[in-house]
């Protein structure tokens, strides 16, 4: 009985604590989106981003994941991926946009894999720190040429 209750108090202080962050948290502040959302295996993932103006001159991460969920990384921002992370790449923001792409091996084992990203911006300060929404890109078989 003691660990049943032991368990149910500790998953009452969980969903506190959820509710204590989400509430506490800032909406994303970057929008990112995908220029296809099913790649197929061997081309390349272009993600598209649209900052404030204050982030221009910065740069901006894209993190990638297996899983959604929510991170905090400070100034109470939420980054809306789960560990573990990946660092895919790093571009500067300029005019208000970023673009980035990288490239999916040819690799068949790949295909259905879903895949969470989101771009990150950090310099240490409030104004200069932010997140984007989190998109999802599903690895698909190649395209077959036509005959």
């Amino acid at each position: 009985m003691r660990i049943l209750t032991s368990i149910l108090t500790l998953a009452a202080v969980a969903l506190v604590l959820v509710g204590v962050a989400s509430a506490q948290s800032l909406p994303p502040n970057i929008t990112a989106t995908l220029v296809n959302v099913d790649v197929p295996i061997g081309k390349t993932i272009h993600i598209d981003y649209v900052t404030p103006r204050h982030h221009n001159g910065r740069y901006i991460y894209t993190i990638a994941s297996l899983f959604s969920g929510y991170t905090p990384i400070g100034y109470n921002y939420l980054l809306p991926l789960s560990p573990p992370f990946y660092l895919m790449g790093i571009n500067m923001v300029a005019a208000n946009k970023a673009k980035y792409g990288f490239p999916i091996p040819k690799d068949p084992t790949l295909v259905g894999v879903k895949v969470y990203l989101a771009g990150l911006v950090l310099d240490g300060t409030k104004i200069g720190t932010g997140v984007s929404n989190h998109v999802l890109c599903t690895i698909r078989q190649e395209d077959w040429p036509l005959p």
